[in-house]
C-alpha cells in the first residue's frame, strides 16, 4: 500500500521518538466527548514536527492521546508510540491523557463524559467519578440515574453498591433512611442492700 510504503520513507528519511504510520492506521474512537476545535488543529499544523507523537494501544494503533495532533499532521503519515494499554484501561487513559495536558473539557463535555463513565462504571462513587474527570462529587450525583438494585452474586442479596477511590466496595442502600430503633436501655437495680 502507498501509505506504508510513505511511512517506511518517513520511518528513514526522519528518524526519532516514535515511528511513521500511516493515518488511516490509527482507529479514533466513536465515544469521543470532545468536539474537534479546528483553531487548536490549525495551530498544531504550523508547528507539527515540533508536537510529541500521538499514543496508541499496542497492536489495536486505538488512539489514547492526540486527536487534535492526527488531524493536524499535513502529511499522510503521524509519528505514534505504542503503549502496552489493556482494553479495559484504554479509556480511562485517554481521560487521564487529556486531564495532564490539552485543552481542558468544557462544562458540556464534563457532562456527556460523566453520563459516559455512569455507564461505563455504575458502581464508581459520585467522588471517584469526580476526581477522574476533574469535576465536583455534586456534579456527578446531580447527573446520576436514581440508585437501583444490583445483584450481588458473592453475598446473594440484593444491594446498591459504590466503589470508592479506594477501590472498596460500599453497600449504599441505607443511604437516607433512618437508622434502625436501638434497644433501650436497661437500667441497673442492684436489688436490696
Amino acid at each position: 500500500d502507498d501509505a506504508w510504503a510513505m511511512a517506511r520513507e518517513m520511518n528513514a528519511a526522519r528518524p526519532g521518538n516514535g515511528e511513521w504510520v500511516p493515518k488511516q492506521a490509527v482507529a479514533v474512537p466513536d465515544w469521543q466527548v470532545r468536539t474537534l476545535h479546528e483553531d487548536k488543529v490549525q495551530e498544531y499544523r504550523d508547528v507539527s514536527d515540533l508536537l510529541p507523537p500521538l499514543r496508541v494501544q499496542q497492536d489495536t494503533f486505538v488512539l489514547i492521546d492526540g486527536r487534535h495532533r492526527l488531524f493536524a499532521e499535513p502529511s499522510d503519515c503521524v509519528r505514534i508510540i505504542e503503549e502496552a494499554i489493556a482494553d479495559e484501561d484504554v479509556f480511562l487513559e485517554q481521560i487521564r491523557a487529556n486531564a495532564a495536558h490539552g485543552l481542558p473539557y468544557t462544562q458540556d463535555e464534563k457532562r456527556r463524559l460523566i453520563k459516559e463513565m455512569l455507564t461505563r462504571y455504575p458502581t464508581w462513587s459520585d467522588a471517584r467519578i469526580a476526581t477522574t474527570v476533574g469535576c465536583h462529587r455534586q456534579t456527578v450525583l446531580s447527573l446520576r440515574p436514581k440508585p437501583s438494585l444490583v445483584e450481588n452474586r458473592h453475598v446473594g442479596t440484593s444491594i446498591t453498591p459504590r466503589e470508592g477511590k479506594d477501590g472498596r466496595v460500599q453497600n449504599t442502600s441505607r443511604i437516607g433512611q433512618s437508622a434502625s430503633p436501638r434497644p433501650a436501655a436497661r437500667s441497673f437495680d442492684p436489688g436490696p442492700d
